[in-house]
């Protein structure tokens, strides 16, 4: 053979040997197993994300207000709160100062949000868009309830309002938009209603909030003027509704009476004769959020009540010892010719209802009240004398804000005491939850079963907004308890946190080990870690619980860790960007310095920093930390936001294969299948 015909052969037979190592990989290193790609991967492997939660409340500045985030509309048909669901979120709102945001689960796309304070829409709903939830009020639509009592005061029930304040043409003012709205055009009398008036109000007689019938507030609603001016001799007495949290078109009407009898005694010939005064044909506020009451008056714009004198006249002052009583005409708005049509009917003088219905007689009793009435005060000591009416009982939710409004009087202190609402703290308790999996062979990938440690946790925190201040609301106290509940791992592995909290914010802390019955003040142990600090929860968790076969253990290692902050240390978003899990980390006993954390999240100072960017690490030692490189698609550790439940995975094989829709979610870049371990 040639030498030309040997080099030939020789070139062909090394074709084909390449061509066929090439089929197989031999020669792509990214292919070969083990083999780790030189960049991070860059991915979080996050499961929750930051949202700005943006309430956009259409209120005064300093309301506070609680409030719920759901995934799900949180109403009933009748318009209650659904029982059968949790929040995913919860916060104090204080209006102009709050800055509401939370982790919220990836998967999540949609929220509501859900406040009983009278003054804020019921519900307000929102989508997530780059990581913003801009919430818009819902309009509540609700089913019909039976309302199916009425008043007995002879024909006080009966009669039409014969005398009206106020005609159609005093109400409808034009928009922008060339519609019209329900409001007095030209108040009587104005004042901005003070914030805290409206906290203190709006979260005691809360949306489906029941006061119970023993309540001090619910009681014959009889106004009496007490003093006058002009020699004591007579009052003016204005109205202004405040709220109504009612999905009926009410009426409201007074009568006055200036004998010696309370109205409970008067006869029917005495009631007979009393005159029946139309205040509002339509007695709404315009901060009703149910979709058919749309319109309604501004609080602060005040109508002025007339008197009715010896001479038939109508005039302005009251006399010293005049009584006012109420009539409520459930759903009694007339639209089409504005007035008030005969209805059923609330009294706020509890023996002229008639209570009947069925085998069942309430008249008289305590079960005939619909109304309550009380007095609070703002921050500069003025008081607000005010009423609230329930507009119905028989499948009613029993709040008694249907109808509530302030009666001011001059002079100021013109109407006799009512019981006070005093101002309270407002607070919450809000809980996370998720489960936390750890791989301790790091920096070396390992098996990435991420069974090594697995660890429920829940952490409920509370928050307060202190009576009066109108500043943020802060972190009071957080109950944390985790739950070990498996370790595949054949290291000893130590679990701890990172809390990015300053420890000058913390007051105490104490562990509980419930397994154990012990209490310890860990308060004085705190270990300092740049602008927060360590604690060391579990020595060795394979210490403490006992696997078995079917991957969960007999009795869970149980500790509850509870942090009390200095008074308005820590504020409530503050707190919410550095909840639980915070930054959780394990530490093999066998490899001093190695600590494995989430991806993204900083070591402690303990943490040997030699290890980064060995093995299977690709941390960057800067802006990324326990990542691996490109073309791996497993972490160190992963957190399940929200997570009750976690099928332990196979020892010895990675995660995908007891969750197959893990890799989907990892290609998509944590686009898609969010949900994968739901």
């Amino acid at each position: 053979m040639t030498n030309k015909v040997l080099i030939s052969v020789c070139i062909a037979v090394f074709a084909i040997i390449f061509q066929s190592c090439s089929d197989r990989d031999y020669y792509d290193p990214t292919k070969l197993p083990g083999y780790v790609a030189p960049n991070p991967s860059g991915l979080d492997y996050s499961t929750s994300h930051n949202v700005r939660l943006d309430l956009n409340y259409d209120v005064a500045n300093g309301v506070i207000s609680t409030v719920d985030f759901y995934t799900e509309y949180p109403l009933t048909k009748t318009g209650s709160l659904r029982t059968d669901i949790t929040p995913i979120a919860r916060g104090i709102n204080v209006a102009g100062s709050t800055e509401l945001s939370r982790r919220i689960p990836s998967y999540v796309d949609k929220l509501y949000a859900y406040s009983p304070n009278l003054f804020v829409p019921l519900v307000s709903s929102a989508k997530i868009t780059n990581g913003i939830a801009s919430f818009q009020p819902e309009a509540i639509s609700v089913e019909p309830a039976n309302t199916t009592r009425a008043g007995n005061a002879g024909d006080l029930w009966k009669r039409a309002s014969i005398y009206e304040l106020k005609k159609r043409e005093d109400f409808y003012a034009a928009t922008s938009g060339g519609n019209f709205k329900y409001d007095i055009i030209t108040p009587d009398y104005q004042s901005n209603i003070p914030a805290e008036v409206m906290t203190h109000i709006g979260n005691t007689f809360g949306e489906y909030e029941r006061i119970p019938l023993t309540s001090e507030f619910v009681r014959d609603a009889t106004f009496t003027v007490v003093k006058g001016s002009k020699n004591n001799e007579s009052a003016k007495i204005y109205l202004s509704i405040l709220s109504t949290g009612c999905d009926q078109r009410n009426s409201l009407s007074y009568f006055v009476y200036t004998g010696d009898k309370e109205f409970s005694e008067l006869t029917k010939e005495e009631t007979a004769k009393l005159e029946v005064i139309t205040l509002l044909q339509l007695a709404n506020s315009n901060n009703n959020y149910f979709s058919h009451m749309k319109i309604g008056i501004t609080p602060g714009n005040y109508i002025q009540l007339l008197y009715k004198n010896e001479n038939g006249q109508f005039v302005e002052d009251f006399p010293v010892g005049a009584k006012i009583g109420w009539r409520l005409n459930a759903n009694g708005f007339d639209e089409a010719n504005f007035t008030v049509k005969e209805s059923e009917v609330r009294f706020s003088v509890p023996v002229w209802n008639d209570n009947k219905w069925g085998d069942q007689d309430y008249q008289g009793g305590t079960d005939s009240n619909y109304t309550i009435q009380f007095q609070t005060a703002d921050n500069k000591g003025n008081i607000y004398k005010c009423f609230g009416f329930e507009d119905k009982r028989y499948n009613s939710d029993e709040d008694y804000n249907d109808l509530v409004f302030h009666v001011y009087s001059d002079p100021a202190d013109g109407l006799s005491e009512l019981p006070e609402v005093k101002p309270e703290d407002v607070t919450i308790t809000e809980s996370y939850k998720g489960i936390l999996a750890f791989e301790d062979n790091w920096p070396k990938k390992g098996d990435y079963d991420l069974n090594d440690v697995v660890v429920k946790y829940q952490s409920d925190v509370t928050y307060i907004a202190k009576a009066g201040n109108t500043d943020d609301a802060t972190a009071q106290k957080v109950v944390d308890t985790f739950s070990f509940v498996h370790t595949g791992a054949t290291y000893r592995n130590a679990f701890s946190y990172k809390v990015n909290i300053s420890p000058a914010s913390i007051s105490s802390i104490t562990i509980f080990d419930e397994n154990k019955n012990i209490q310890k003040d860990y308060t004085t142990q705190i270990i300092t870690d740049g602008d927060g600090f360590i604690i060391d929860l579990c020595p060795n968790v394979k210490g403490v619980i006992e696997a078995m076969t079917d991957g969960e253990v007999k009795v869970p290692q149980v500790y509850t860790v509870t942090m009390e902050f200095k008074d308005g240390a820590v504020k409530q978003n503050y707190f919410a960007k550095n909840c639980a899990p915070y930054n959780p980390f394990i530490a093999p006993i066998e490899k001093p310095g190695v600590e494995v954390h989430l991806p993204m999240y900083l070591p402690t100072k303990r943490a040997e920093k030699s290890y980064f960017g060995t093995e299977d690490d690709r941390s960057d030692g800067g802006t990324m930390w326990y990542v691996s490189g490109e073309n791996i698609k497993f972490p160190f550790a992963i957190h399940l936001s929200d997570a009750t439940s976690f099928r332990i995975p196979k020892e010895e094989y990675d995660i995908s294969t007891t969750y197959p829709n893990y890799l989907k979610w990892v290609e998509s870049g944590m686009t898609s299948y969010k949900d994968w371990y739901k």
